[in-house]
Parts: structure tokens; sequence; C-alpha cells
């Protein structure tokens, strides 16, 4: 069986796709903030399916957790074959967090950055990296200001964060070309807590979401493709910026700069 480690596993579309994917005979590792989140869900999957869940607790906003989770990870399993880069956060108000990050920048781009980075430095096989971006990515970065130092705004700095996390991904597809399918992926405007908290319920189901991402998961594992973007489990494309191979390759190293790991020290 296929094993999907699921970031943000314990609420909104995470816990559905995990939810779904467990009855489709996936075995899972699902990441959560709260021990009371993952052992209720990891309850309700074996209730369901009678399939046993890895527990895997962290906070992304701290490097401290995201060491331990990358710790368990390659003492726990010497393959994934996907590691869906789900979770997120809108903060209305500028948060510092753990080394000086701003806490939308840290948990929506450093943390996947961090985790997949490290996996594979780990020597951790991934097959597959699905990152969550979203239609909302922004269409212009400014290298000056990637955290919004000089002029916060909620919404800005979440659509930032999908920028990054998709320049990114379309830079990793490159670099693991014939080792792994690096893809991304605007799951719908789904009515999770982020979305009813900051705009109310505007749109679909959480279970809508779920069969986006999913439908997703088959397409790239039937089709092996690798560097692409899809909206609503639909092969799609991102704004033109994000196709930039320059300003790919440069907030790859500033991002490298930032998380403290030198190119020397990646063998792939």
């Amino acid at each position: 069986m296929s094993v999907i480690l699921i970031t943000g596993a314990t609420d909104g579309i995470g816990r559905e796709v995990a939810k779904k994917l467990a009855s489709e005979g996936y075995d899972l590792v699902i990441h959560g903030r709260s021990e009371l989140k993952l052992n209720k869900l990891a309850d309700e999957i074996k209730e369901r399916t009678g399939k046993d869940v890895f527990l895997l607790k962290g906070d992304l906003s701290a490097f401290s957790d995201l060491d331990k989770m990358i710790k368990t990870v390659k003492e726990t399993f010497k393959n994934i074959d996907w590691l869906l880069n789900n979770a997120a956060t809108f903060e209305p108000q500028r948060k510092i967090v753990d080394r000086g990050f701003e806490k939308t920048f840290m948990v929506n781009y450093i943390a996947p950055f961090y985790l997949t980075i490290s996996l594979l430095k780990e020597g951790v096989d991934i097959r597959y990296i699905l990152n969550v971006s979203s239609m909302a990515h922004a269409s212009s970065i400014d290298f000056q200001d990637l955290q919004l130092e000089k002029g916060y705004d909620g919404y800005k700095a979440y659509s930032l964060s999908k920028l990054y996390i998709t320049l990114f991904t379309y830079y990793l597809a490159e670099r693991l070309k014939g080792k792994a399918y690096v893809n991304c992926l605007h799951p719908g405007v789904i009515n999770t807590k982020l979305l009813i908290n900051n705009w109310g319920a505007i749109g679909s189901s959480v279970e809508e979401g779920a069969k986006n991402v999913i439908n997703t998961i088959k397409y790239i594992e039937e089709n092996n493709v690798t560097g692409m973007y899809f909206d609503n489990g639909k092969p799609s494309r991102s704004k033109p910026i994000t196709y930039d191979r320059e300003l790919q390759r440069r907030l790859w190293e500033e991002t490298l700069r930032l998380v403290e790991i030198e190119e020397s020290e990646l063998n792939f």
C-alpha cells in the first residue's frame, strides 16, 4: 500500500482527504498540532476502515518541532510514497514566530520547504510531492520584503506565501526530474475554517475540496506528471510569474539561506 504523509490533517480538507484515502487503502501518516485531534481522527479512521495510522505531532511554526518530525519520519520510514504539504494559516495581524519569521510565511512556505528538503537531504525516498497552493497566489514578488515588514496585510501575506510555494514546486520539479514527481494544486474555494473565519461560508463543501485533491492525486499517479498546477482537480496554469526560472532559482537560493541549509549539503 502507498504511504502518504499529510500535514494539517486534523482539520478541513486535510482531514477529509485522510479519511477518504484510508478508505481506499492508503497507509497514513497524519500530522497535526493537537494530540487530542490526532487521536480522535485516528480512532475515527480505525473504526471506519480497521486501519491504524501513524501520528506525527508538531507545530509548523517551530523549527524544533519540524526537526523532531523529520527525525521521526526518517527513523520510521525508508520511503514515503506521497508527501502532501497541505497545512496553512491565515493571519490578519502580523505575528512573529521562531527565528523571527512572520507566521504566514513560516507555516505556509518555510515549513513545507524545510520539511521537504530536509527529508530528501536525510535520504528519505519520496516518490510524489504535492503542495497545496491557491488561485489567490500573488502575481509579483519583492525580494527586499518577502515577509511584508514594510506594510503587512493578511490577504497579501497569504497570497505571497502561495506564490512562493508555487515557485518552489516548479524549481524542485526540475531539480528532481527522473527521481520524483512534484506538483501543486488549488483545491477550490472551500469552506474550511480558514475561509469561514476570514471571508465567510462563500465556497464549496470540504468534501468537494477533498475530492479535488484526490482527483489530482489519482491523475498524477496514473500519468506520472511533474511540474504541473491543478485547479479543482484538473491540469491548469498558474500565473505567468510562476514559470520564471530565474525567479524560481533566486527564491530557492534565498530560502536555503533563510533556513540555514547549504546547497553543498543537498545530495539530489
